[in-house]
Order: C-alpha cells, then sequence, then structure tokens
C-alpha cells in the first residue's frame, strides 16, 4: 500500500505477488488481487490488470469496487462494452457512489450511447454535485449532441470548480468554434496552451480560429 502511493509500481507488485503466493485468507487475497490489478493498469498492462482484477471480483462477488476498477481497466484498454457490463454490475452492488455512473456514462458515450450517458452523468450530479469530471463528460456529450448552450453551461461549470485542467478550456473552446463564436474560442484554446503548452489539440485549432477570425475582417 505504501508503494502505491509513491508510485513505485513494480516494487507494488513484487509485494503484491509475494503476498499472493503466502496468504490463503480470501480477504487478503482479494486486497491483493485488486491492489496489483490497479498496479498493472497504471503501468497500461491491461491484460495482466483485467486478469487480476476479475480474480478479485471472483473472490468477493459483492465488492463494488473490484467491479468498477475492473470497468476502468477494460475502458482504458478500449473494451468499452465489457467496461459498461462491469460499471453496471458496480451499480447494482453500490447505487449511491457517483463515480460509477460516470465511469459508465463516459463508456455508454464511446459507444455512442448518448442519451443513456447523460442519464448517468445527470444521476452522478443528483449524488453529487460538486464532481467537476461529471460536468465535462457532460459537456462533452452535449457536444456530440450539437447541444453547444448546454455544452458550454457545463465546461463553465467544471472550470469553476477546478480552474487548473486545460481540458475544460479546450472543449468549451470546440464549443465556441462549433458556434462560430470564435474570439471566444480563440481566448479559450489560448487559457489551454497556458495551463499545458504542449497541447498539440489547443495550438491547431488556436491557429485554425485565428486563420478563420482574419477572414472575418
Amino acid at each position: 500500500m505504501v508503494y502505491l502511493g509513491l508510485d513505485q509500481l513494480k516494487e507494488s507488485i513484487e509485494d503484491f505477488t509475494k503476498a499472493i503466493g503466502l496468504v490463503k485468507e480470501a480477504n487478503t487475497s482479494f486486497k491483493a488481487y485488486f491492489y496489483r490489478g490497479e498496479c498493472f493498469r497504471k503501468m497500461k498492462r491491461y491484460d495482466q490488470s483485467i486478469k487480476d482484477l476479475q480474480t478479485a471480483c471472483d473472490i468477493q462477488k459483492d465488492s463494488a469496487p473490484a467491479y468498477n476498477n475492473l470497468g476502468l481497466s477494460l475502458f482504458e484498454s478500449g473494451q468499452f462494452e465489457k467496461a459498461f457490463e462491469k460499471y453496471t454490475r458496480a451499480i447494482e452492488l453500490d447505487v449511491k457512489d457517483p463515480a460509477y455512473h460516470t465511469n459508465r456514462g463516459i463508456a455508454a458515450h464511446h459507444l455512442g450511447r448518448y442519451p443513456t450517458a447523460l442519464e448517468d452523468f445527470n444521476k452522478s450530479l443528483i449524488i453529487d454535485s460538486s464532481i467537476a469530471r461529471t460536468y465535462y463528460h457532460r459537456g462533452i456529450t452535449y457536444l456530440a449532441l450539437a447541444q453547444f448552450a448546454e455544452a458550454l453551461q457545463d465546461f463553465d461549470k467544471a472550470i469553476q470548480l477546478d480552474p487548473t485542467n486545460y481540458k475544460f478550456f479546450h472543449n468549451k473552446g470546440i464549443a465556441y468554434q462549433e458556434m462560430r463564436r470564435y474570439e471566444e474560442a480563440i481566448t479559450m484554446f489560448v487559457r489551454s496552451l497556458e495551463l499545458n503548452t504542449g497541447h498539440t489539440a489547443s495550438i491547431y485549432h488556436l491557429g485554425l480560429m485565428q486563420h478563420k477570425n482574419c477572414l472575418l475582417y
């Protein structure tokens, strides 16, 4: 556990592997597989992460965090449908955790199920209305639906809650871009780049907006 906080992932994996080999008690074995699976995901070793987290789910079939984290590894490996299913199981086990609804909403968005995504984001915000990440992802879904005014509102709320995330400003810029409000888009892309000078998408869209803005005069 100490190693996880220090991001010493290889050392953590070695310790959890030793624990798995030595411990027969189910609860400790569950934790070892669970946290080793987390380490593997942080290292982007998704096959091993999925295997460990599935084992954790098999040991404790009523663990919502295990199913949620299995969903995270499946999602990051591009298996969106399977991730959606695991998030659903996590919600069945703990309907009051807003993160599970948000995560399933993100998976639904990637599957093109935008109304389902909005339902999940709305449920998450009913449980906890102070999570910037949820407003941001709901804004992304509104963008996909060309509901730009709603997207702007959500990006504004996300920025209010966390003004340090460049992605929030970038996608607010995208919304302004789609609305042909180029000067406002430029302001957002500039702000995004102030927070992350190497963000390629903001650099590109800033150049594009400056070009289009010049054509207006």
